[in-house]
């Protein structure tokens, strides 16, 4: 069975749970919804050992100099904090100009509940992160680094 395969049945089990359609598009990718503001992407191909999750975390397309430099200054000292990040790290994506939370899974240590088991923790951390770097005044403190995340159910897109 491919990976693609693989995941469309965990989609459709979750799907089931959550009362949604979900399958992969012809890309490799799904979309979660977390908090009603946040999506993370999980993308897989047949051809990759790995699964990939992205959030995007804050818009820096327009922002002036100091906004960026500081937003990115409070991205790497926050990469410090696996717990912050549900173990992924947050980068530059220069292409689009956003801050980024990402993280690679190997697919074959994978089953159902793992995969939501890491889909969870980077959905939730995603929330407080967004929180964190949209806020009116820029960058500001996360609750803590080792703080409880927001109880926050995902919500399936495809």
């Amino acid at each position: 069975m491919s990976v693609t395969q693989m995941f469309n049945r965990w989609l459709a089990v979750l799907g089931e749970m959550q009362g949604q359609a979900a399958q992969l598009t012809a890309e490799g990718t799904a979309a979660f919804l977390f908090g009603d503001t946040v999506e993370v992407v999980v993308s897989v191909d047949d051809h990759s050992p790995v699964m990939l999750l992205l959030a995007v975390i804050f818009e820096l397309g327009g922002q002036d100099d100091k906004v960026h430099d500081q937003v990115l200054a409070e991205a790497m000292r926050l990469n410090a904090f696996k717990q912050v990040t549900a173990g992924g790290s947050l980068a530059y994506d220069r292409r689009y100009q956003r801050l980024v939370l990402n993280k690679s899974i190997l697919v074959e240590e994978l089953d159902p509940e793992l995969f939501v088991s890491h889909l969870e923790p980077f959905g939730q951390a995603a929330v407080k992160l967004v929180n964190t770097f949209r806020d009116d005044k820029g960058p500001n403190e996360p609750d803590s680094p080792d703080g409880g995340m927001l109880p926050v159910n995902p919500g399936m897109r495809a």
